[in-house]
């Protein structure tokens, strides 16, 4: 399985949700877990969103553009933060 595919995979275990992977955002070893991680920018397919994994994620929250903005002003890896403020925001 590559990233990619594991990506893909791991949204739809935890969220219902079909995607398609657009482009690597960014990589690193998380500081807390030690564990590396990799960002990818996903397009949704299809799909209803859901919970599925409640170890994984505990809640799915829709936000208004500008609740989200606030949101991405605080801790954020910063290579995510920057491809949001120039291509989102």
């Amino acid at each position: 399985e590559t990233n990619e595919q594991a990506c893909i995979r791991e949204v739809f275990e935890e969220t219902g949700l079909n995607v398609s992977i657009i482009g690597l955002i960014g990589e690193r070893v998380h500081p807390n877990t030690g564990m590396k991680i990799i960002y990818y920018l996903c397009q949704y397919e299809s799909g209803k969103i859901r919970v599925l994994d409640r170890n994984e994620i505990l809640e799915i929250v829709f936000k208004t553009k500008q609740e989200f903005i606030d949101d991405v002003k605080t801790d954020i890896y910063e290579p995510v933060k920057k491809y949001i403020m120039k291509n989102i925001v």
